[in-house]
């Protein structure tokens, strides 16, 4: 499951992935279109996110619905963490399971791509997809697989850069 939100990141509970995800109740959303969550929404979710950031989430906690108790463990603790954390800054939220399945146009919304490049992409084996008649279709996972591969090789770029900087330096 992830947690996908305006302008934000899609969380996988498992490894904690994001990607820029531009999605709202199935169909894309306009960078500059806002859906506003009433204030006092916002109030109480920015009090449970300060109450969540005290606690310690490395351990389930337990959280209480009337006079019943439910234990959420860690994993849903982050997830929920994050969604407050997006509704306290006025973000809209929906849920996106991994076999989720997206157009073109809609992955490179997503990825921040055209949706030529995303057909690219596909065509050279470097995202996956499946074909519906003559369409493309790409599953949320095979997107959260990409944007991995992608922020590795950025961050193994990054470090190169970095180590080429101070090799200059040292030659001083």
């Amino acid at each position: 499951m992830y947690v996908q939100v305006k302008g934000g990141f899609a969380i996988a509970p498992v490894s904690f992935v994001s990607y820029i995800a531009y999605m709202s109740k199935g169909t894309k959303m306009q960078k500059d279109e806002v859906e506003q969550f009433p204030e006092e929404v916002r109030n109480q979710s920015t009090e449970a996110l300060r109450r969540l950031r005290d606690a310690d989430l490395t351990k389930p906690v337990d959280v209480y619905v009337g006079a019943e108790s439910l234990t959420l463990p860690p994993v849903v603790l982050s997830l929920l963490q994050e969604v407050l954390a997006r509704v306290a800054a006025d973000q809209p939220v929906s849920i996106v399971t991994p076999d989720t399945i997206f157009t073109t146009q809609e992955a490179a919304d997503m990825l921040n791509v055209s949706r030529p490049y995303v057909v690219k992409l596909i065509d050279q084996g470097d995202l996956e997809a499946t074909k519906v008649g003559r369409h493309r279709r790409i599953k949320a996972s095979s997107l959260d697989e990409y944007r991995q591969k992608q922020t590795a090789a950025s961050r193994e770029a990054s470090r190169a850069m970095a180590r080429l900087t101070a090799d200059w330096g040292d030659d001083d």
